[in-house]
């Protein structure tokens, strides 16, 4: 069965509807007239970037999916703005033709990311900060122990005090 109603898993859009935040965000989707297919709600949205998306958007593909990478070729007619209806989470950071670029919460849970006209290839990345943080803490953690068990290793301390016997 094929759902011919469901929304790509990738797509272009011209139209966007700036909100401050996530409750502005939930009721801008309510309102009658909101097709997100056509229309994205963006938090945080720069009106310079929405000023310039055009009615007519292009084509989204995705090309490598895993989880920690996806890659999207898209062909934008118009300045628009790509929407990956993967979930918005810390951690995720987007390219565009290899140049690092903000990502925004779109239509409340899912990304978006605004790309000019013309082919471009658009990255996303999972590469949170908390992760190389924890690879440092116990890396360090590592080294303190390993130091400890060298420098203050009872047995080899107490065998020198230790008289010998004959």
């Amino acid at each position: 069965f094929e759902n011919y109603f469901a929304i790509p898993r990738a797509f272009l859009v011209g139209d966007v509807v700036a909100v401050a935040d996530v409750n502005e965000a939930v009721a801008a989707m309510k309102q009658d007239g909101i097709d997100p297919r056509t229309t994205a709600v963006v938090e945080g949205a720069p009106a310079s970037q929405i000023a310039t998306l055009g009615p007519d958007t292009g084509t989204a593909s995705i090309v490598a999916y895993n989880a920690q990478n996806v890659a999207v070729d898209v062909e934008a007619a118009n300045p628009s703005l790509l929407v990956l209806t993967d979930t918005m989470y810390p951690g995720w950071k987007a390219m565009v033709d290899g140049d690092h670029v903000p990502i925004y919460a779109t239509d409340v849970a899912f990304r978006g990311v605004f790309v000019s006209a013309g082919t471009h290839r658009v990255e996303f990345v999972y590469d949170p900060v908390s992760f190389r943080l924890g690879l440092v803490i116990a890396g360090i953690g590592a080294l303190a122990i390993t130091a400890v068990v060298v420098v203050r290793d009872p047995r080899r301390r107490f065998a020198s005090e230790r008289p010998s016997r004959v």
